[in-house]
């Protein structure tokens, strides 16, 4: 299992990457040239099992990126994070199936615990 995280937010890369030894799997960040298509690229060559995805950064191709990762991976699991809290945006991705929606600033260790949460429950269906 593999973690991916996109983004250019200093701080949250920092808190994740900090945080890994507690969900005890393997994290890559992406904070490149904001590009949906190297986006993409970037996460099917990692294949990973949770996507953390920045909104702020890959804003306005958001929605395409995970209608992308959809059509080819319907089941990774997306943890969206923003940092616009407009019903416009929520309608919009609500749609996609995301795991997790968080609206940044986000509470320490907020994102660590919804990500070991989502990780839980795969290993249990894994075990089950």
């Amino acid at each position: 299992m593999k973690i991916q995280i996109i983004s250019d937010d200093i701080k949250l890369v920092d808190g994740l990457l900090q945080g890994q030894e507690s969900v005890s799997i393997p994290i890559t960040a992406y904070s490149g040239i904001n590009n949906p298509l190297d986006i993409v690229d970037f996460i099917f060559a990692g294949n990973p099992s949770l996507l953390v995805l920045d909104d702020d950064f890959t804003r306005p191709q958001t929605v395409k990126i995970i209608k992308s990762i959809r059509s080819m991976k319907k089941s990774l699991k997306i943890v969206f994070l923003t940092s616009d809290n407009s019903l416009a945006l929520g309608k919009a991705i609500s749609g996609l199936v995301v795991q997790y929606y968080g609206i940044k600033p986000l509470a320490d260790n907020e994102l660590i615990v919804a990500i070991r949460a989502l990780l839980k429950n795969r290993i249990s269906k894994l075990t089950n």
